[in-house]
């Protein structure tokens, strides 16, 4: 080199800015980060934000440095490991959290959207599926991003018909599944909007139903 110093053995960063897919790669962290390197995650412009098994990496490969991201972008299964929150995803109570999985359970997104103040991004989801209530729920959260048209797959035996409409109200075009449903319950007017409308609310054809007294 310039100074005529020989130099073996591997370079360690203190400071390192880059892509997650550059700093883990194949969730691997790159042999710059050492411990106590200060990594920043480039989530600017096209750059992907970084997965759980990413940052994990990174975060073990740099103990007692710092590691600073605002993004996590992964499957349910690993933002929400064994049904509880991944510390990546939840550390701050302020990380925009992307699901990239195509089906999605209700409660898992609740779940997800409970652990940040900013919302979650659910767009790639073409169906959510659970009760009733738990659909609705999320239908008119407006913390959740949806995608424009979603399907609805609801579960259970029993539904209030309330929630049947609602959901399919915000769910754009797509069809509300409700045929494993044996019973409607609600108001006589809620109960004729569910099962008058089959070509947005799926429902059997000899469903019960249970109308609410006033």
């Amino acid at each position: 080199n310039a100074f005529g110093i020989a130099f073996t053995g591997t370079l360690i960063a203190q400071n390192i800015s880059d892509t997650a897919a550059n700093l883990a790669t194949a969730n691997v962290a790159s042999a710059y980060i050492g411990s106590g390197s200060n990594i920043i995650i480039d989530e600017t412009g096209a750059n992907v934000a970084a997965t759980v098994a990413q940052l994990s990496a990174i975060d073990t490969k740099n103990d007692g440095g710092s590691l600073t991201y605002t993004a996590v972008k992964d499957s349910v299964a690993n933002l929400l490991p064994s049904g509880t929150i991944s510390s990546y995803a939840s550390a701050g109570g302020n990380k925009t959290l992307t699901i990239t999985d195509t089906s999605v359970a209700a409660t898992d997104l609740t779940k997800i959207n409970n652990a940040t103040s900013v919302a979650i991004v659910a767009s790639s989801a073409t169906t959510i599926t659970g009760s009733a209530e738990e659909i609705r729920a999320v239908a008119i959260d407006t913390d959740i991003t949806k995608a424009t048209n979603w399907a609805a797959t609801v579960s259970g035996s029993t539904a209030a018909a309330a929630d049947l409409n609602t959901i399919a109200s915000n769910n754009g075009s797509n069809l509300v599944t409700a045929t494993a449903l044996g019973t409607l319950t609600g108001t006589v007017a809620a109960i004729a909007s569910a099962i008058g409308t089959q070509s947005k609310i799926d429902t059997k054809a000899d469903v019960a139903v249970t109308v609410a007294t006033i």
